[in-house]
């Protein structure tokens, strides 16, 4: 594997990762539990706008390389 295809595959998997973190930055990690335990809208739109896009780039990244 070329040092393009493991710098493109290393850009998927920190979006992925970014993904998962960004709902926890966005209201802290102990309110983000106790939040989206009351409101599952906020699950909703955490996997929408965060989880969702950013497991899509990683697997076209993976695809790609």
């Amino acid at each position: 594997m070329t040092l393009s295809r493991k710098f493109e595959l290393l850009g998927g998997v920190a979006t992925v990762v970014l993904g998962l973190v960004a709902p926890f930055c966005r209201h802290g990690v102990a309110d983000t539990f106790r939040l989206y335990w009351l409101w599952p809208s906020l699950l909703l739109e955490a996997l929408v706008l965060f989880i969702i896009p950013g497991s899509l780039v990683a697997i076209g990244s993976y695809l790609h390389a």
